[in-house]
Parts: C-alpha cells; sequence; structure tokens
C-alpha cells in the first residue's frame, strides 16, 4: 500500500535541496509519492497549505526546520492538524539537535526524522502504511505512553552517488531567480 507525503517548503531565497533530495529519494526508491509545496513568493502560505491538503489528502505532512523557523512551522503544523487531522514530521537541524521541541503530548507533529532523512523517511512511510507504530523505529523520535522515544542513531548515507538526482519538476524555480 502505497502512502503520499506532502512536504512544505517555507519561504527562502534558495531552492529547498534537502526536501527536493527527500522527495526525489522516495519517487526513485519506493513505491510511495512525495510532492513538496513551495510557500516562495504566495501572497498567502496558510489558504495554499488548506487548499493544497483537501487537494492531495496526503498521508504525511513534512516540514524542514532550521532553528530560524521554529515558530513559523510550529504555526503551520497546528494548521495542517486543525484542517485536515493529517499526521506531521518535521526534520533538518532543528529537528534533529532538539526532537523534544517537536514531540511532547499535544504537538501538532507527530514525529522527527532525527539525522539524514531519506532512508528515515522512507522505512517512516512503510511503517504507516502497513499500520505500524513507528516509536523505536531507527532515526525517528515519537510518542510512546507519553513520553519521547528516540529510535537508534541511524548510519549516514556512506556513498552519496546511491542517492538519485534532484527532480526539480517538483518545484516552481521562479521565486529562486
Amino acid at each position: 500500500m502505497k502512502t503520499s507525503i506532502l512536504l512544505f517548503s517555507l519561504p527562502k531565497k534558495l531552492p529547498p535541496f534537502s526536501l527536493l533530495s527527500l522527495a526525489s529519494y522516495i519517487n526513485a526508491k519506493t513505491e510511495h509519492r512525495a510532492s513538496i509545496l513551495e510557500l516562495s513568493g504566495l501572497a498567502d502560505p496558510a489558504a495554499a497549505i488548506t487548499e493544497r491538503l483537501k487537494a492531495d489528502k496526503p498521508g504525511l505532512v513534512g516540514f524542514g526546520c532550521f532553528t530560524c523557523d521554529y515558530p513559523v512551522v510550529m504555526r503551520f503544523a497546528k494548521l495542517v492538524k486543525e484542517s485536515s487531522g493529517c499526521r506531521v514530521v518535521a526534520g533538518n537541524v532543528h529537528a534533529s539537535l532538539y526532537p523534544e521541541d517537536f514531540v511532547f503530548p499535544g504537538s501538532p507533529v507527530d514525529y522527527v526524522v532525527v539525522g539524514e532523512g531519506e532512508v528515515t523517511l522512507a522505512e517512516l512511510l512503510d511503517r504507516l502504511a502497513e499500520g505500524g507504530d513507528p516509536a523505536g523505529l531507527a532515526g525517528v523520535a515519537a510518542l510512546a505512553d507519553g513520553k519521547m522515544l528516540v529510535g537508534e542513531k541511524r548510519p549516514l548515507i556512506a556513498d552519496l552517488a546511491a542517492l538519485p538526482r534532484l527532480d526539480y519538476s517538483l518545484i516552481p524555480m521562479e521565486p529562486h531567480f
């Protein structure tokens, strides 16, 4: 069974290379499907998010988070929960260093990918598609019995050449020029 993930790219001057890597990996190496909603240049990102959630009905929504993005990510994660009830995953630097900022009782974020995300996100999607509990999965932080449980550290991808090329067709490039 396939699961779709919709990744949200917060407004930035540079293309969302980390999200492109994740989505390209998911689309090339798994049966799941990943798409990206680029929020750069949009007049009303919140409206775009709710519209896209209604149209796509993803099984999982993802945000990358640097520390400066934390308040916006949490606000948008709350919007996702309130408008669709969809499960939310966060990743990238802030989430990897401080998963406890995301995974706590009442948080709109369900899971955190700790460390490199390609393989971990693929396994998280597999686990969710199977109806399994992601708590304890390597590289994932999640709630278990009301407490955060972080799976064992996942090794880094040794051969980066094994990763697929970035699929730039997943985002509009105009906002970055």
